[in-house]
């Protein structure tokens, strides 16, 4: 389940990183849309990264749900 929840942390991450670094966001929208400014292309991208990143909060936050779910004291949580 940790493994899971840190594999999870860092898929929310990542396109954090991906955007410093290679701008590969940028380059895939502007790609698609060549008559886009470039303000738009930021923004398209803005928005792209805060999708993913509540997704990725999300995430996080069901991983850890459902590690304090699976304990053993918690009957609720048993297989049928």
């Amino acid at each position: 389940m940790w493994i899971g929840l840190a594999l999870t942390a860092l898929a929310a991450v990542h396109p954090f990183v991906d955007r410093a670094t290679t701008h590969l966001p940028t380059d895939h929208i502007r790609a698609g849309h060549p008559t886009y400014a470039h303000a738009r292309v930021d923004s398209a991208v803005t928005t792209y990264l805060v999708l993913l990143s509540v997704i990725g909060a999300l995430g996080v936050i069901a991983r850890l749900w459902t590690t304090r779910a699976v304990k053993p004291a918690k009957r609720w949580a048993r297989p049928p």
